[in-house]
C-alpha cells in the first residue's frame, strides 16, 4: 500500500463513524483473510506438485509414530493405500458432543429450559 493510500486511509478513519471505522476494520480483516488464503492455497498446490518420489522415500517408522501422535500420512501415500480422510465437525453442549448442529441445539434449550423451571 502506497504512502499516500495509507494517509488517505488514516483520515478516513480519523473522520469516520463508529460504523465507518468498524466497516474499514472488517475490510482490512477481510482482506488478510483472503491473502492467507491465498498463501495456503500456494502452500498446498506446492507440496502436492511434489510429486510421488517423495513420498516412495518416506519412511513408514517415522509415519507410524507420527500418527500416533494425532498426525496423518502424506496424501500421496494414504491414497495409494487407499486411505480416506474425512473431517467430521462437532457440536458440544453441556459436556456432550454433537455431529448435528440441530440436535446440539436442541440439547442447549432443553438445559436451558430445565434451568429455568
Amino acid at each position: 500500500m502506497s504512502d499516500m493510500a495509507k494517509n488517505m486511509l488514516a483520515q478516513s478513519r480519523a473522520y469516520g463513524t463508529t460504523e465507518e471505522r468498524e466497516v474499514l476494520a472488517l475490510e482490512s480483516i477481510a482482506d488478510q483473510l483472503r491473502l492467507l488464503v491465498e498463501l495456503g492455497t500456494r502452500a498446498a498446490n506446492s507440496e502436492v506438485s511434489r510429486g510421488t518420489e517423495e513420498v516412495g522415500r518416506a519412511d513408514v517408522a517415522d509415519e507410524r509414530a507420527w500418527e500416533n501422535e494425532g498426525g496423518s500420512l502424506d496424501k500421496g501415500l494414504a491414497a495409494s493405500l487407499d486411505i480416506k480422510h474425512s473431517a467430521t465437525a462437532q457440536f458440544e453442549t453441556g459436556g456432550y458432543r454433537y455431529t448435528k448442529l440441530a440436535d446440539a441445539i436442541a440439547q442447549a434449550k432443553r438445559a436451558r429450559d430445565s434451568s429455568l423451571s
